[in-house]
């Protein structure tokens, strides 16, 4: 029987199978080694059935198979069945039955006949040869291998002018190398890469295309390919690079005139974009007048000329083409500002100018197609790519307009503007509200602090939270005036939360952005002046400062924090984990309190490495004598997850949201949260393990006194636990190498006696006693009567094997009660 004839015999009607795991024989229907590639057999192996699928799907097969036996489960899967002279789809099931524990069973079903491999060629390479895209097949070093006939027709080349040419043939002239180099890494490190850039025809006319690049690895190939799909946007800049140095009809930048040559635009574009300052961002905008009369190009440009003549000096316009216009200006990093300057420069543009007589008559309507530096581009390339393409979808609106190359960008900016204005009008009415949301002490679970938070209710329908207003503060540079208000309200309303709870105790905690303080160089300074105004004791106040803000100006801001700290006020870093996240900050900063953002707790499993960190981070502070806070806390769970990691305080929904003055002096807020105890960790105890030092100066018996000395000039301690074969036989300390070295030193015998002494070794002159051994398991009551022997020192703490894992000293124990 042919194969044709097989398969149509068979299509539709399943093929059973059985492999039996503990004989490794398999049973199957008599047509299925036939159809699989093997005629002449009478049935087949497990690793023959699935050797017949395309190569590329047998990994997935054979996990498929272990799954199914492994669960007990039923899965079917679409293969691909290559043998030599036929390839079909199959409809591959297999289940593990559990009253059958031995057998694997399952069904081979032909679905539909497939074209060969060499069909199959034929047809992906006619669809690469007429694709309507541009398409580009290139190799390890970037040099084209083929070209499609719609890339070819784009560009002007023929397709045998592009073989083995660098794919750099195609870079406009203002090409960055470096963002090219960009590029390619992105393509190297993810695979693909996607984006808008300039590129060049074989006529040098520079032109917009959407690019996208992807790498490719073939099994029998070492090196890699790549594939770069190419669609052409919009010819708006094709004159932009070839203009004429002299064009006739194209305005000569004089005295009188704003307009610039495209020469002298990109090279000042290029300047400014070298020397831009951190603080500010650059804004290009691509744009094409329509006038209400025919006139020629020399009238239009000077028409455009002279209404820029108004434009502020900071904006630079330039003639790219006889009817395109670009322009840039640098800005503050703030939508409303950039808004603001285009709309001067649109109504410039737009405005009649009595002086200009009978000429007043042509009216000028434009689009502004914009695009903004560290938004939508990186480079003055994409300013200038993003910018055009802007330009191109404003053409279809037929009026004046200011479009943005995204245009969710214009709704964002438009809702901004009014947000800003109605929050800049409550800030100087002194209209700012002050909500308070309490911090928990796991200990006793009473309200230990307040945190005060901003809050205003603006007078408009348009959607906004917290947060937005808080970025729009910044962006404007108002948070300053947001964060003093909101500490002088919380300062005076602490007194009354204080006499309501009968408690003088709680505290208060205010926050401090350093966001513009670059600038004002005084958030630190004014706090300090507003806390030290108010009628309360220092030490009842915690400043929180966020840690990426506070730690990229750390050095400066040192006088301060000391200054606070000298007071009494406790310092706390906010967010902590989302920012640097340097622990070497935590090791040389004075700060009391370490808050973890909620990004880190919301979602907490036991065992993640969320946890991990918030373990590792809170057994860190509590060495260097500082409090964890835990924000986010929405669920019982978190909680009993957190009082594990022996985290000391808590914020979140599950104690209270922000609430008013007003409804806690309301009764609406309890002291106490105690129906939360039995979720707590069911001891506060620690044990050895959890206090214990990791990391210890050591030895070994065989050491000589010489390294000894050496490694005492490179650490601190002084004692050194001497380990050999991973358990403890003794300390070593400072007086006791003294006393062994002490009799030569400066003496006339010293020149002779030290090489000698040195090279002494430490189980020489080793004493007993000094310490005592505890398990790790063993609490903190046990660790505490081991130091009531004033004999010992330290505290060495062993596994479960008797080996070393750690030791506890005095102070460690004493900064963990």
């Amino acid at each position: 029987m042919s194969d044709e004839n097989l398969l149509s015999q068979v299509a539709g009607f399943p093929l059973q199978w059985c492999w039996d795991v503990q004989n490794s024989s398999m049973t199957c229907s008599e047509q299925l080694p036939a159809l699989l590639g093997y005629p002449k057999e009478g049935s087949l192996t497990l690793a023959q059935l699935l050797a017949s699928a395309q190569a590329d799907q047998r990994d997935m097969l054979k996990a498929l198979v272990r799954d199914v036996y492994q669960k007990h489960l039923t899965k079917e899967v679409r293969v691909t069945i290559s043998t030599e002279k036929q390839r079909f789809v199959a409809l591959l099931c297999v289940w593990h039955d559990v009253s059958e524990p031995h057998l694997i069973q399952g069904t081979v079903e032909v679905l539909i006949n497939i074209p060969s491999e060499q069909i199959e060629f034929e047809l992906l390479h006619y669809l690469f040869v007429k694709a309507h895209v541009g398409m580009l097949v290139l190799d390890a070093k970037q040099r084209i291998l083929m070209a499609n006939q719609e890339f070819c027709r784009s560009t002007g080349f023929e397709a045998n002018e592009l073989l083995g040419v660098s794919a750099e043939l195609f870079g406009g002239n203002d090409a960055d190398p470096q963002m090219y180099q960009r590029i390619w890494l992105a393509v190297d490190k993810k695979g693909f890469w996607s984006g808008e850039l300039l590129a060049r025809d074989k006529q040098g006319l520079t032109f917009v295309h959407e690019l996208t690049l992807q790498r490719i690895q073939v099994r029998s190939e070492k090196s890699c390919f790549y594939v770069a799909i190419s669609k052409r946007l919009d010819a708006a800049m094709t004159r932009i690079d070839n203009e004429p140095e002299n064009p006739e009809d194209m305005l000569a930048p004089d005295s009188s005139s704003k307009l610039l040559a495209v020469a002298e635009f990109k090279q000042k574009l290029n300047q400014h974009f070298t020397q831009l300052p951190g603080d500010r961002t650059m804004v290009l905008v691509v744009f094409q007048p329509y006038f209400s009369k025919n006139i020629s190009t020399s009238m239009s440009h000077w028409l455009i000329g002279n209404r820029l003549l108004a434009l502020p000096n900071e904006m630079e316009i330039g003639v790219l083409s006889q009817d395109l216009f670009a322009g840039f200006f640098i800005v503050p990093r703030n939508l409303g500002v950039i808004h603001q300057q285009l709309q001067v420069l649109m109504n410039a543009i737009c405005k009649d100018d009595e002086q200009l007589g009978e000429i007043n008559d042509i009216d000028i309507k434009v689009s502004l197609g914009v695009s903004i530096l560290g938004t939508d581009a990186i480079s003055t390339t994409q300013l200038m790519s993003h910018a055009s393409q802007a330009l191109v979808g404003s053409r279809e609106r037929g009026s004046s307009s200011i479009i943005y190359f995204d245009n969710r960008l214009q709704k964002k900016m438009d809702s901004k503007q009014v947000l800003s204005r109605l929050l800049d009008k409550a800030i100087s009415a002194n209209q700012i509200d002050v909500f308070y949301q309490p911090i928990i002490d796991l200990r006793t679970l009473n309200i230990t602090k307040f945190e005060a938070l901003f809050r205003v209710n603006l007078d408009t329908k348009l959607p906004y939270n917290t947060q937005e207003l808080i970025q729009l503060a910044e962006e404007n540079g108002w948070i300053d005036r947001i964060d003093l208000a909101v500490t002088r309200k919380g300062l005076i309303d602490l007194l009354s939360i204080q006499e309501h709870f009968k408690d003088p105790a709680i505290q208060l905690s205010v926050n401090r952005s350093m966001r513009n303080d670059r600038l004002s160089h005084c958030c630190l300074e004014d706090t300090l002046k507003v806390i030290m105004d108010a009628r309360i004791d220092p030490k009842l106040v915690t400043v929180e400062l966020t840690e990426s803000s506070f730690l990229a100006d750390v050095d400066r801001q040192m006088v301060w924090i000391e200054r606070l700290k000298k007071e009494g006020i406790e310092i706390a870093i906010d967010d902590f984990g989302t920012g640097y996240s340097s622990f070497s900050y935590l090791l040389n900063l004075p700060i009391n309190l370490i808050k973890i953002d909620r990004s880190f707790v919301m979602d907490l499993k036991m065992g993640s490495n969320a946890y991990m960190m918030i373990e590792m981070v809170t057994s860190l502070v509590h060495r260097m004598g500082g409090k964890v806070v835990a924000e986010g806390v929405e669920t019982a769970e978190i909680l009993h997850m957190i009082s594990l990691a022996k985290v000391d305080y808590a914020q979140g929904y599950l104690f209270a949201k922000p609430i008013s003055l007003t409804d806690i002096l309301a009764g609406k807020l309890p002291h106490n949260f105690a129906q939360h105890q039995p979720v707590l960790s069911s001891s506060n105890v620690r044990s050895a393990r959890d206090i214990m030092l990791r990391e210890f100066p050591r030895v070994s018996l065989d050491h000589k006194l010489g390294t000894v000395l050496e490694k005492m000039r490179n650490h601190p301690s002084n004692f050194w636990v001497v380990i050999e074969e991973g358990q403890c036989r003794g300390i070593l300390r400072d007086a006791d190498i003294n006393a062994a070295i002490s009799p030569y030193l400066e003496t006339d015998s010293e020149q002779k006696r030290d090489v000698l002494t040195l090279n002494r070794r430490v189980h020489q002159i080793l004493k007993k006693g000094g310490y005592e051994s505890l398990n790790q398991t063993s609490e903190v009551d046990i660790i505490k009567r081991a130091f009531q022997n004033p004999e010992n020192k330290l505290v060495v703490v062993t596994g479960d094997t008797g080996g070393c894992v750690g030791i506890i000293t005095p102070d460690i124990l004493f900064q963990n009660l």
